[in-house]
């Protein structure tokens, strides 16, 4: 089962790439979520997409934040951050695309595990940029022979994706909103420009 896991070390010009394909992805998917959102506008079953959209990766709809422990809070950031993203990598870049790849080869295999990626993530608005990151999470995977890069780069990308603001709207930290959303606009804005970048890296 562990020749499925292809483990090469990255070279420095390598991790350069993976951050900067980081970035352009976060991109991609702040423009798919615009999109999405202005299409909302005009149909209602997606406002009501986007509705549930909201809900589901918004921790705290049916809880409030203060009654949280901080340390569930800090715990829930590092999971979003470094767990998740280490264990589905070996799950659909490790395991399932190592299986795939030995009857199918690259090319099928990619978009098979990006699908199944996709999947997990429901059939909701979340499956268009979850199959579009799970083909480059799983391309880089392929062009590296390492394991690493697509753990890098899922890592980096929830980073700054959700960890960062998940971090920083922790209420005991007392961090103001305005700077929270400041962070926020500046890293998305960073993700857009970046986003030619990463096409080439």
């Amino acid at each position: 089962m562990m020749n499925f896991f292809k483990m090469k070390k990255l070279q420095s010009n390598q991790v350069v790439a993976l951050l900067i394909i980081a970035l352009g992805m976060l991109g991609m998917v702040t423009m798919y979520i615009y999109a999405a959102d202005k299409i909302a506008e005009y149909l209602r079953s997606m406002q009501e997409a986007m509705e549930d959209y909201r809900e589901s990766v918004d921790r705290f709809s049916e809880t409030e934040q203060a009654v949280v422990p901080v340390w569930d809070s800090v715990l829930y950031v590092i999971n979003l951050c470094f767990v998740v993203p280490f264990a589905e990598e070996m799950c659909f870049r490790g395991a399932v695309y190592g299986v795939l790849r030995k009857g199918f080869g690259p090319v099928l295999s990619v978009i098979l595990s990006a699908v199944g990626f996709g999947i997990l993530h429901g059939v909701n608005i979340h499956i268009g940029y979850a199959i579009a990151c799970g083909l480059i999470l799983a391309a880089c995977y392929h062009l590296t022979d390492s394991l690493y890069a697509s753990i890098l780069l899922h890592m980096v990308f929830n980073v700054l994706g959700s960890g960062v603001a998940s971090f920083m709207t922790i209420g005991r930290f007392g961090i103001p909103s305005q700077i929270t959303n400041r962070v926020m606009v500046n890293v998305n804005l960073l993700s857009l420009l970046a986003m030619p970048l990463a096409v080439l890296a």
